[in-house]
């Protein structure tokens, strides 16, 4: 994923179960999924510049849920440095 910004699950990604990773510790993530109603969060997902993500983050992705991504480099600018990577991990 290298665009930063809002999504709607069903409409712009796909729903499923996922992996998140990022391909380098360069960038700041964030990464915040709301239910339909964007009135609660169901997940947050921050890693720091030059923090050590040692695994994946599982991520449930259902339909009309609103995933909001940002990445930023160190100028807290959007990064085009590395990007966010989902895989899915439906079984």
């Amino acid at each position: 994923m290298k665009d930063p910004g809002h999504y709607v699950v069903g409409a712009e990604i796909q729903a499923g179960n996922y992996v998140l990773s990022r391909t380098t510790d360069k960038i700041r993530v964030f990464v915040d999924i709301k239910d339909e109603t964007e009135t609660e969060s169901l997940q947050t997902i921050q890693w720091e510049i030059d923090e050590k993500v040692t695994k994946p983050i599982d991520i449930e992705r259902k339909k009309g849920y609103n995933v909001y991504i940002d990445k930023t480099g160190k100028d807290g600018y959007i990064s085009n440095d590395g990007d966010l990577i989902l895989e899915s991990n439906n079984e």
